[in-house]
């Protein structure tokens, strides 16, 4: 009769560690194609959930009588919810050209005492967005693409024209991919 050999099994604080890092490691590349290259992660929540997951991975590498890197560490996740529910209110709306070769991707903003506004970003690679350098302002927080006040034409695979209500009046935008 052979025995069957038993392996252990992985430590929580092993599981802890090999999370943690490699969502740091994750989130400082993906950090870096924001500052240099102005790519973004497609999704409005996605980056707030991997700090989520760095941070509460950190409470399971911190040894046991570490008060304090505990209250840091529980100080920066209410940190990180607040900012969460404060910067939840954008939404993402999705336009694809006739040809498929091109998707528009517009991120709607809201703020609460000011005007609103939706930045342009042009879907890369399936899961990025690369920012462009176009911008649609409107007044008193008004959204024209969660109320459907917008009419998108393709000119072309690469050139969308934009018309929408800002609140106070019509706006065009000829956007270019």
């Amino acid at each position: 009769m052979k025995l069957m050999e038993h392996k252990p099994r992985p430590t929580t604080r092993k599981i802890a560690f090999f999370v943690f890092w490699s969502s740091l490691i994750i989130r400082t590349i993906l950090l870096g194609l924001e500052l240099f290259a102005g790519i973004y992660l497609i999704g409005t929540v996605t980056l707030q959930l991997l700090n989520f997951i760095i941070l509460i991975s950190a409470l399971f590498l911190i040894k046991k009588r570490r008060v304090l890197l505990y209250f840091v560490t529980g100080l920066l996740i209410v940190c990180n919810a607040a900012f969460f529910l404060i910067n939840n209110d954008s939404a993402e709306y999705y336009f694809t050209s006739p040809q498929k070769s091109n998707t528009l991707v517009i991120r709607e903003k809201s703020a609460l005492v000011s005007s609103g506004w939706a930045d342009v970003y042009k879907l890369e690679f399936g899961i990025f967005k690369r920012k462009l350098n176009y911008r649609v302002g409107t007044n008193d927080s008004y959204q024209p693409f969660s109320h459907g006040q917008y009419r998108i034409e393709w000119s072309d695979e690469s050139t969308v024209l934009l018309d929408y209500y800002s609140g106070k009046g019509y706006g065009q935008l000829k956007i270019e991919l």
